[in-house]
């Protein structure tokens, strides 16, 4: 049964339409493995071999860290470790450690142990000094062994002495994390 003229010119128009739609889709496809290509790199082997990397920035740097994290702790996460005595006197860390920002080490001590809070915050902002080198641990703790807080400070083993000599009236909130 042949098509009449009016059945055939809305056959070619529907499929003119769905030519249409069938390129967007293909086109969309293409972008798609592209995206997919970019981020969780390319699915050839012997890319190296041609100068490109075979996997994308973002798989590396989530292997690396799983690299780093199954390792030996960091001497910092050890020192917030060692820092945690149960039934301790609130302290806030006070340390220049390399690699380490001061003032999130501070806040992570204070987190640690339940404490961090508006009331606590200003004892953070006092340990600025710290961005200047390792030299400023006392312009450090001065501000917050006067400040009304009840907060002791802990530093380096190295360091206690030295600063409860320099603060004989505050050595006894002068403490450092090493039992």
């Amino acid at each position: 049964m042949p098509f009449s003229e009016e059945r055939e010119a809305g056959f070619y128009e529907c499929c003119e339409q769905h030519g249409k739609s069938r390129r967007m889709v293909t086109a969309a496809s293409v972008v798609a493995t592209l995206c997919a290509s970019h981020f969780f790199g390319a699915p050839y082997t012997g890319l190296d071999e041609k100068g490109l990397k075979g996997s994308a920035f973002g798989s590396e740097v989530v292997f690396n860290q799983d690299e780093s994290l199954s390792g030996r702790l960091p001497k910092a996460v050890e020192k917030l470790e060692a820092m945690a005595v149960p039934g301790r006197q609130p302290f806030i860390y006070v340390g220049h450690d390399a690699g380490t920002d001061p003032l999130l080490m501070a806040q992570w001590s204070l987190t640690l142990q339940g404490i961090w809070s508006e009331g606590v915050q200003p004892a953070i902002s006092m340990l600025k000094p710290l961005y200047k080198g390792p030299q400023r641990v006392p312009d450090a703790i001065k501000p917050i062994l006067e400040s009304s807080m009840d907060l002791d400070v802990v530093v380096d083993p190295e360091l206690v002495a030295p600063l409860q000599q320099w603060l004989p009236e505050q050595a006894h909130r002068i403490t450092t994390w090493k039992q």
